[in-house]
């Protein structure tokens, strides 16, 4: 009859029932009507007999457990479940067993000390030294991405070879059914970033940005010579303990290369970036280091970061670029340091050898060599000279102690004692 079509040609689950075995769909003037109750009956006595027999999408539905209910499997779905590929590994994709050691269990986990984007930093109490520690810890569920699980196995390796003062210490790397956990020294104290908001206009005096800034250099060279790249050097990521001494942190971007070979990764802090990242070039991992040393300098003394943009892509452009200003406030030394550092050939950036012997870096030792002399002199002058002056009075002790005064306290000038 015009107008009407069999059930096999309009169903959506691709169903071979026939016409005759279903019912008809009415069609009139485009509309369907459903068939009556009846109808329906037989369709669904047909239906579940069908499904006894076969296994089209349709019979597969109707076998379905009711909600509640444990899905059923046979014996071979047991035993593909426990394959190796989905079997529990003790340490899946994060490298050799021998990297982990140690159980959770000797340590007392307090509250939160940091937040990154993949992992969490709590402070913990070992409980047979009852020392502190910092266990920074990845949720595994939020390490899905093989290559994620490359960098925290990465991040491990690279962390037991160091062992320097400027470099932040693993004690243990820790595996457990749900989380990656490194237990590191903790650092009492805050980020350089958060010393610095808490000075005047944000930024160190001289003599101070070029003491914290030496010992960065200090433990960066450290982990060069073991042909280790941080790729995320900045103010967040060194630390000062109670003495302001420094401590790098956060190897989560890590390498190690051997000689020559070159990283592709894009990765860091887009204000440190180095011109070769943001233009997705190949580059050497510790230049782009020196790079983000240059950015970092800029940062103690201006209180401020070379290049600005209002998006990442206008900030990626003024990078590139190269171009930035230099405020008055910077002694002329470390303006020279800061513009070899920001080169954009990377070839022509020094190396943290060649940056510690920088006249910048060793002016402060030069000018202590020659104050001692001419402390010495003065002294050996203003013996002479008050003995003279006070010889015929009698009155030497008493002069002593009145330039001493003069020289330390300041009192009102005038009278002799």
């Amino acid at each position: 009859m015009k107008g009407k079509r069999p059930l096999a040609e309009v169903n959506s689950l691709g169903g071979t029932m026939s016409s005759q075995e279903n019912g008809r769909l009415n069609m009139t003037e485009g509309r369907p009507h459903l068939p009556d109750s009846s109808c329906l009956a037989t369709l669904l006595k047909h239906w579940t007999e069908a499904g006894a027999r076969d296994e089209s999408p349709i019979s597969a539905r109707l076998r379905k457990p009711p909600l509640g209910l444990p899905k059923p499997c046979d014996k071979e779905d047991k035993v593909r479940s426990q394959t190796p590929s989905n079997r529990p590994d003790p340490v899946p994709d994060f490298g050799s067993a021998a990297l982990f050691k140690g159980s959770l269990d000797t340590y007392s986990i307090g509250r939160q000390i940091g937040q990154g984007a993949y992992a969490s930093v709590k402070l913990g109490l070992d409980k047979t030294s009852s020392h502190k520690v910092a266990i920074k810890i990845y949720d595994k569920v939020k390490m899905m991405d093989p290559h994620r699980r490359r960098n925290v196995r990465r991040e491990i390796e690279v962390m037991a070879q160091l062992q320097h003062s400027n470099c932040v210490r693993l004690i243990e790397a820790i595996n457990t059914s749900k989380q990656i956990c490194l237990v590191m020294e903790y650092v009492q104290g805050g980020s350089l970033h958060g010393y610095l908001k808490q000075r005047a206009l944000r930024r160190l005096e001289e003599a101070e940005a070029r003491r914290v800034f030496v010992q960065i250099v200090t433990g960066l060279q450290y982990c060069h010579a073991k042909s280790i790249a941080h790729r995320d050097i900045k103010l967040e990521n060194v630390l000062l303990d109670e003495n302001r001494e420094v401590k790098i942190i956060d190897f989560g971007f890590s390498t190690q290369t051997v000689a020559g070979q070159r990283s592709r990764m894009f990765c860091g802090t887009p204000s440190y970036m180095a011109p070769e990242i943001v233009a997705r070039k190949e580059y050497s991992a510790a230049q782009a280091d020196i790079w983000a040393l240059g950015v970092l300098l800029f940062a103690l003394l201006a209180g401020s970061f070379p290049f600005k943009g209002i998006t990442d892509k206008d900030l990626y452009s003024k990078i590139q670029r190269g171009l930035f200003d230099l405020p008055v406030s910077i002694p002329p030394l470390a303006r020279a340091l800061i513009q070899k550092m920001l080169t954009i050939e990377p070839s022509r950036r020094p190396a943290c050898s060649d940056i510690l012997k920088h006249a910048w870096i060793t002016s402060e030792s030069q000018a202590k060599e020659a104050e001692e002399p001419a402390k010495h002199e003065c002294s050996s002058s203003l013996v002479a000279a008050l003995f003279e002056k006070y010889h015929y009075q009698r009155k030497p002790h008493a002069a002593l102690c009145g330039h001493s005064a003069r020289t330390w306290s300041r009192p009102h000038e005038g009278k002799e004692n």
